[in-house]
């Protein structure tokens, strides 16, 4: 599981020096004497520079011990699960949801569950709403690889990222260039250069005599219906022409 980083963990060394261990590590028995941790991470890393310090402090560690025999994926769903205390950045979850994803679809194709709805599945084990984990898989699904990292990294925003996700693969990647360099890169920022992208997109005006009018509608009665199907059909021609109508 990913660590919080040094300052939180040398926050926790000094809560556990202070208050002790006030939650056991939860792991599960390997082959021989071997354990894997499930739950604690970050407390088995505060432990551990602890032990750096003075070595004879935590010669042993609390802990919860499962013995049953439980997946890879399943056990990847009890780490996920297990940390909801954890206070997370949007990449966090969103690398949870990606491993929950996995783990369900590995369930699923190894018979451990029965088929169903993923993100209704995710969405109760994060304790989130469908459509916030719907919003995380765009993200994860879409967002253009330059732009994820700097999701990753805190300098977008969940709404951001989403609003960039939604997007043309090129579009983000020429954004992406556009805001090197800026700190942050937010929703109002997109939205300005969306404007001046609009803006720059020559316009046309097209200008009709009655006689030149006449001449294309033809000699025959025209219904409302067939008048509208020949407009929208002369827009969408000058819209692929570049046209902004």
């Amino acid at each position: 599981y990913d660590p919080v980083g040094d300052e939180r963990i040398r926050d926790l060394r000094d809560s556990i020096l202070e208050i002790g261990l006030q939650q056991p590590l939860v792991v599960r028995k390997g082959e021989g004497h071997s354990y894997t941790i499930l739950s604690g991470h970050n407390r088995y890393a505060a432990i551990s520079m602890i032990k750096d310090e003075n070595p004879e402090r935590f010669l042993k560690v609390p802990c919860y011990v499962r013995y049953e025999n439980i997946s890879p994926a399943m056990q990847k769903i009890f780490i996920v699960t297990q940390n909801i205390q954890r206070i997370k950045t949007p990449a966090d979850i969103s690398r949870e949801i990606k491993a929950l994803q996995e783990a369900y679809d590995e369930m699923v194709e190894a018979g451990e569950i029965p088929p169903a709805n993923a993100q209704s599945y995710i969405s109760s084990l994060m304790n989130m709403s469908y459509s916030s984990v719907a919003r995380y898989n765009r993200i994860e699904d879409n967002l253009a690889e330059e732009l994820k990292e700097r999701f990753y990294a805190g300098e977008i925003t969940v709404n951001t990222a989403d609003k960039l996700a939604a997007m043309p693969e090129a579009e983000q990647q020429a954004l992406a260039r556009k805001f090197t360099g800026k700190d942050k890169i937010t929703v109002p920022m997109v939205e300005i250069e969306l404007k001046k992208k609009k803006e720059q997109i020559p316009k046309i005006s097209v200008t009709f005599t009655l006689d030149e009018l006449a001449a294309i509608l033809g000699p025959d009665p025209i219904t409302k219906t067939k008048l509208r199907s020949m407009i929208i059909e002369a827009l969408g021609s000058w819209r692929g022409h570049g046209a902004d109508l």
